[in-house]
């Protein structure tokens, strides 16, 4: 997992290409003129899911993990809390779901409050929970950038 903001982006040149192409997408577009939808960048290898909504209750999370992609999570307006925690402390509630290279878990875990700009990447096998209120915030705009890691076995 990192967490950052998009203002230090260039910290990040070690990153393999992928994860570069990704951050500069996020650097150079104006999410304020994009609609909620899926924007492919390379196919199914790497795509953007921009998506506007009102956060979620920590009463209402669901952890989840990825087996194939790593996800950047970018928030353009607004702020959320994202949970992470360990997946051994975790309580496995679905099996794999393949098409949506998805697992649930239910459990407790960790906070972070995320805000304009700032991103958090995670990778593949890491558990996390994304979309939480925080504080006031009645609305986020956040992009998520899907990044496929390893093939379909």
């Amino acid at each position: 997992m990192i967490l950052s903001n998009l203002s230090n982006v260039q910290n990040y040149s070690y990153l393999n290409s992928g994860f570069i192409k990704a951050l500069r997408f996020l650097k150079k577009n104006d999410f304020s003129i994009f609609e909620n939808g899926i924007y492919e960048i390379e196919g199914d290898r790497m795509f953007a899911i921009v998506n506007e909504y009102s956060p979620i209750s920590i009463l209402e999370i669901q952890w989840q993990v990825h087996e194939q992609y790593a996800d950047i999570h970018y928030i353009f307006s607004g702020e959320e809390n994202i949970g992470i925690s360990k997946i051994s402390e975790l309580e496995e509630t679905s099996k794999y779901i393949p098409e949506k290279d998805t697992k649930f878990y239910k459990g407790k875990g960790q906070f972070v409050t995320i805000k304009n700009g700032d991103f958090i990447i995670f990778f593949p096998k890491e558990v996390y929970a994304t979309g939480i209120a925080s504080g006031d915030c009645k609305l986020v705009k956040k992009v998520i950038i899907k990044i496929k890691i390893f093939n379909e076995q």
